[in-house]
C-alpha cells in the first residue's frame, strides 16, 4: 500500500523541489488570482538540473515511486527524498549511510548542494514529513545522513 498526499498541502519550496525531482523544471506554478512574486524565483543551469535527473533515475532504480509530472499527489517515497535532501542541507543531518547504493546517496547530497547554490532551502518541517505517511509498510527513514553524503559527495 503506497500512501499519497495532496501536493497542494506541501509548501512552495517543497513543491518546487518535487517539480525538479519529477523533471518539470523550476518554474513557479501559476496561482489563479495571485499577485506577481516580489522576488524572482531562483533558476538552475542545465548541469544543475542534470543532478535531479540522475537522482530521479537512481531513485526509481532503487524502487522509489516518483509521480509523473503534473501529478496532484505526493508519494511516500517522494516525501522520503525531500526529507533526505532537507537533512543534507543542514549541518547536523540524518544519515542514509545504511542505503546500499552509494551513487544514490551521492546524488541526494548533490541535489541538496544544488538547491543551496540556487538559494532554495527546504524548511525544517520537511524532515518530519515521512512520519506523517509512514505506516510500517514503507521503507524506514534511516537515522543519521550527512557524514556519508558529505564524504561521498566530496570524494573523501
Amino acid at each position: 500500500m503506497n500512501v499519497a498526499l495532496p501536493l497542494r498541502r506541501r509548501g512552495h519550496a517543497e513543491r518546487r523541489v518535487l517539480r525538479l525531482i519529477r523533471g518539470e523544471g523550476l518554474e513557479r506554478e501559476p496561482t489563479p488570482g495571485a499577485r506577481p512574486p516580489r522576488r524572482v524565483p531562483p533558476s538552475a543551469t542545465s548541469s544543475q538540473l542534470a543532478h535531479f535527473t540522475r537522482l530521479r533515475s537512481l531513485a526509481m532504480r532503487n524502487g522509489f515511486q516518483i509521480q509523473a509530472t503534473g501529478a496532484p499527489y505526493v508519494s511516500a517515497d517522494e516525501l522520503r527524498l525531500l526529507a533526505w535532501i532537507a537533512a543534507c542541507q543542514r549541518v547536523a543531518g540524518r544519515d542514509m549511510a545504511s542505503h546500499s547504493d552509494h551513487a544514490f546517496v551521492r546524488a541526494v547530497g548533490r541535489c541538496a548542494d544544488t538547491l543551496v547554490a540556487i538559494g532554495l532551502r527546504l524548511p525544517p518541517l520537511t524532515l518530519y514529513a515521512t512520519q506523517l505517511c509512514h505506516n510500517g509498510a514503507g521503507r524506514p527513514v534511516p537515522a543519521d545522513i550527512t557524514s556519508e553524503v558529505r564524504s561521498t559527495a566530496t570524494g573523501g
